[in-house]
């Protein structure tokens, strides 16, 4: 009698454990998958946290015309790329906002080995119709930058207009020649209080 009460106890100890081993790992995958859906440039999802980037009036990264311009040509032309970040969740979000290459682009057009250097593109970026703010898309010396247009905190319900020009810089000389730009916009975002965009910590 005893050995059979014993033997449904391991029975049930054994199911127990195979219970929880499956909710662990049903919880893991669960987590991967949701890291790798968090990935998506235009929109960002985790909780109470909903971020959009919404580019449907704009035509388009481009650099035209596809020559070097001084600071003052570049930011009096007419052509710009406008977006709207807005924050559609209940919670305060920390957000980063970069230009970056356009891999699927590159290999659509077969360009991949003549990319457009960084460091001679710039960029004038307005935010909610203030002053135009200029820089190296990326800086030489230490790879300043790194793409970054803007950065900072956005509250529920809030949306920020962005204008975006792009240019290549005068300084560039004729080893340009054949080089290709596809950029794109990515947007990555915290909950307020955390610091690690990979991670979410």
């Amino acid at each position: 009698m005893k050995n059979d009460e014993t033997l449904k106890s391991k029975k049930a100890i054994v199911v127990v454990t195979l219970t929880i081993l499956i909710v662990l790992i049903g919880i893991t995958y669960a987590s991967i998958v949701y890291q790798r859906e968090g990935e998506k440039e235009n929109t960002l999802t985790t909780g109470t946290l909903i971020l959009e980037l919404d580019d449907s009036t704009a035509n388009g990264i481009s650099i035209d015309p596809a020559i070097p311009l001084t600071e003052s040509q570049g930011t009096s032309q007419t052509e710009s790329y406008e977006f709207i970040l807005r924050n559609t969740g209940s919670a305060e979000a920390q957000y980063r906002i970069s230009l970056v290459d356009d891999e699927e682009a590159y290999i659509q057009d077969q360009c991949t080995e003549n990319k457009l250097p960084h460091t001679l593109l710039k960029t004038a970026l307005s935010k909610n119709d203030e002053d135009e703010q200029i820089k190296f898309l990326e800086t030489e010396e230490d790879g300043e930058n790194k793409g970054v247009l803007d950065q900072g905190t956005i509250g529920s319900g809030e949306n920020i207009k962005y204008n975006l020009k792009l240019w290549i810089d005068s300084s560039a000389d004729t080893s340009i020649g054949g080089t290709h730009f596809h950029g794109k916009v990515k947007l990555e975002g915290i909950v307020k209080g955390r610091t690690n965009y990979q991670t979410g910590e």
